[in-house]
């Protein structure tokens, strides 16, 4: 079995392993500036995101392995896209027009986190389009998957241009009602070692403080006058409790589109990154608990930080959060853009 489709490019595909028989890909998307997106199938996972800087050289700025097996080991959902919802649910159970459901508990056997232990990060989706600019990956959750009700059909498509950067567009359908919330789960560097010294801006006015085991609490807090507060840029390592919280987009940025969420800024590279999205929450991790999957990696913690756009954690459980249940006859759609440009000030750091 392949998944590698017929009339492409050599130079666009090459092999990067195998599993359950079937040989996996990747994924080589090119724009004419020369902004590269290197995609796999297994986890619709997103494993280099480089571009040309002026010296001639190539800048990654995401982490990621360099074969299959790295995937299949890995603790950090690197690059996935996770679902059937992202993020946490409480006690791994919610109730959903009068029936209660139990999910998969793969964090510390009591939460449900990123749809469980086989959630959509450990799948193998299916090539349904690739251009040289774009591919479109599909994957059908059957009805009961990790717990949860209702057959859903989600369509992930990746895009790399010179204006938009990375451009994710994600869909599904369902056939009962059921939570969703997809989310890109990269880890971006800007080509710094230690993502504490990068600076943060977080266009949000309020953010769901947790508990103990980083379930929201329900309330919706000013982060005026907290740690939490990253209006105006701030070194990420500013917080020193450390950073996996998430923030309310403001609802008058992006409307009928996606708004500015984040913009992340590494005056050492000279690149920026501004996160825009159409998704209410954006939630931030500092990468304190990276752990690499191969002996000898690099990555370790503190090494990338998430800026994943979603629907609020646990709120299939939060009447107070906005609604994430998605249900037949609907089209749930998330689209986010990693635009990547120069810091301002430092001139031009990649082809605009």
């Amino acid at each position: 079995m392949s998944l590698f489709p017929r009339h492409v490019p050599q130079d666009q595909l090459r092999p990067f392993g195998s599993l359950h028989g079937a040989d996996v890909p990747e994924i080589v998307l090119r724009s004419p500036g020369g902004i590269e997106a290197r995609i796999i199938p297994y986890g619709a996972i997103v494993r280099d995101l480089s571009l040309p800087m002026p010296d001639g050289r190539r800048q990654g700025i995401v982490l990621g392995y360099d074969s299959l097996d790295g995937y299949l080991a890995d603790p950090n959902y690197f690059g996935a896209l996770v679902g059937r919802f992202a993020n946490r649910i409480a006690g791994g159970r919610f109730t959903l027009d009068g029936t209660a459901y139990d999910l998969d508990r793969n964090e510390g056997g009591t939460t449900t986190l990123h749809g469980g232990r086989g959630g959509f990060s450990t799948r193998l989706w299916a090539i349904e389009e690739l251009t040289e600019t774009a591919v479109t990956l599909a994957l059908v959750s059957p009805e009961g998957d990790q717990g949860f009700p209702g057959t859903l059909t989600a369509l992930c498509r990746y895009e790399v241009s010179d204006r938009s950067g990375l451009r994710v567009e994600v869909s599904a359908r369902t056939t009962r009602p059921t939570p969703v919330s997809l989310a890109q789960h990269s880890y971006f560097t800007l080509g710094a070692r230690d993502v504490r010294d990068l600076r943060l801006t977080v266009h949000a006015d309020r953010y769901t403080p947790v508990d103990g085991a980083n379930i929201p609490t329900g309330a919706l807090s000013a982060v005026g006058g907290t740690v939490f507060d990253f209006r105006s840029p701030r070194l990420v390592g500013a917080v020193k409790s450390g950073l996996d919280h998430n923030f309310e987009r403001r609802s008058s940025s992006g409307v009928g589109g996606p708004g500015l969420v984040a913009t992340l800024e590494n005056p050492d590279t000279g690149l920026a990154l501004d996160v825009e999205t159409t998704q209410p929450g954006l939630q931030v991790y500092d990468g304190r608990m990276i752990r690499s999957a191969l002996p000898g990696g690099a990555a370790g913690p503190y090494s990338g930080i998430c800026l994943e756009t979603q629907a609020f954690p646990d709120s299939p459980n939060q009447p107070g959060f906005p609604d994430a249940i998605l249900r037949p006859g609907q089209i749930y759609r998330h689209l986010t853009h990693y635009r990547v440009r120069p810091v301002r000030g430092t001139g031009p750091a990649m082809p605009l």
